[in-house]
């Protein structure tokens, strides 16, 4: 979804990402930050942990200490001829809010069952080969499929952000080195030699300090 949070609002700046147009997990702040559009209905601890640093045994590779995050749930949906419909799979933190709140608008429920890296059996729909069926296929609807709830990547995870942040550095450093060129330019001193200059200066030599 379009207004799915991406990641925690820090970690947004941090990658120079505009944070009133990028969705983070969090509440919004007017017109400064889109945050998540379901963070006033949240109660996931996920939401609670941002900006807070997990335990020193946490393990990050398996699971999100703040959000947003994947979770595995149990929907309960009151069909039209009375039954009641059993589904469990594995969805997005915010699809999980939204998704939550609708059900239990129509007498539905939905729970969580399992957090990232937990395993649960979830409902999945399978093809089967059978000869009899159209195109040599049936689907069968399977309810006991195992399955390890992933973790929900984070920006330092996609290699287009890494990327980004890679480049980032690097026009910072080439911006440095023409800010010093620059001045070295003005002062009469070519780029070369002032840069000989300062290598040649002795690490904690006091120059350029005033004397007494």
């Amino acid at each position: 979804m379009a207004d799915d949070p991406i990641d925690t609002l820090e970690e947004v700046k941090k990658f120079g990402l505009n944070p009133r147009f990028v969705h983070s997990c969090g509440d919004p702040q007017e017109r400064d930050v889109a945050g998540c559009a379901v963070a006033h209905l949240c109660d996931l601890p996920e939401k609670d942990h941002c900006g807070q640093r997990p335990p020193p045994d946490w393990d990050a590779t398996k699971r999100n200490w703040d959000g947003p995050c994947n979770v595995g749930v149990r929907q309960l949906k009151y069909m039209t001829d009375g039954t009641v419909s059993m589904k469990q799979e594995i969805i997005r933190c915010h699809t999980f809010i939204h998704l939550r709140e609708n059900l239990m608008d129509n007498g539905g429920s939905m729970d969580i069952i399992g957090r990232e890296g937990d395993e649960i059996e979830i409902t999945e729909t399978v093809k089967v080969a059978d000869a009899s069926a159209e195109g040599g296929f049936r689907h069968d609807l399977k309810t006991d499929v195992k399955k390890v709830i992933p973790r929900h990547p984070k920006l330092r995870d996609l290699p287009q952000y890494r990327n980004r942040v890679t480049l980032m550095d690097r026009q910072k450093a080439r911006d440095e080195s023409e800010k010093r060129d620059r001045g070295a330019r003005m002062l009469g001193i070519e780029p070369e030699e002032a840069g000989a200059r300062k290598e040649a200066q002795p690490s904690g030599s006091g120059a350029g300090v005033p004397r007494k």
